[in-house]
């Protein structure tokens, strides 16, 4: 029985690991884009006669991957969390509520007060997505060719309405 528990605990401790491990190299990942991305975008910014238009398909792309890399790190951390709970129950099993110390004598409440790094994650995600927004509105805004914006935005907003017009004829048809 005891191989058994500690076979469990070796291998919840590995899962866990493995998880928070993937989770941290994610970020990684997240950053090296993000960086490229802004890169990019102040390339194309700093030039003479800017493109204004490419530079808002990075911003775009630099919102898609943000939100992207978002999911995964809720994945990953809901992974994390499912390997914590394994833990706690092998832990348990394994031992007498006087001698666990791994997982569960942490106290719960005080882990929900507690600034995590995810939270901060959560905070950058949003920041860097809100920022990406503005700076496309902003150069919209004053680009020096707008009637070009003016002219994708009305006909994207024209293809939305005619899709929705569709629609509708086809629900009062049936």
């Amino acid at each position: 029985m005891k191989d058994k528990l500690c076979c469990a605990i070796e291998y919840g401790l590995e899962l866990f690991k493995y998880h928070a491990e993937q989770r941290l190299k994610c970020i990684r990942y997240y950053l090296v884009l993000l960086t490229a991305s802004v890169g990019a975008v102040g390339v194309f910014y700093s030039k003479e006669a800017p493109n204004h238009l490419l530079i808002i398909i990075f911003l775009c792309l630099i919102s898609g991957i943000t939100f992207f890399f978002w999911l995964l790190d809720l994945r990953n951390r809901a992974l994390t969390e499912y390997a914590e709970e394994g833990l706690k129950t092998v832990e348990k099993k394994a031992f007498d509520a006087k001698e666990m110390w791994l997982i569960e004598n942490f106290n719960d409440k005080e882990r929900e007060r507690a600034w995590h790094y995810g939270n901060l994650f959560k905070l950058f995600f949003i920041f860097v997505i809100a920022l990406t927004v503005v700076a496309s509105c902003f150069i919209i805004y004053f680009a020096n060719n707008i009637n070009c914006y003016y002219s994708i935005v009305l006909f994207v907003i024209g293809c939305c309405r005619e899709n929705h017009f569709k629609n509708n004829k086809k629900a009062k048809s049936l």
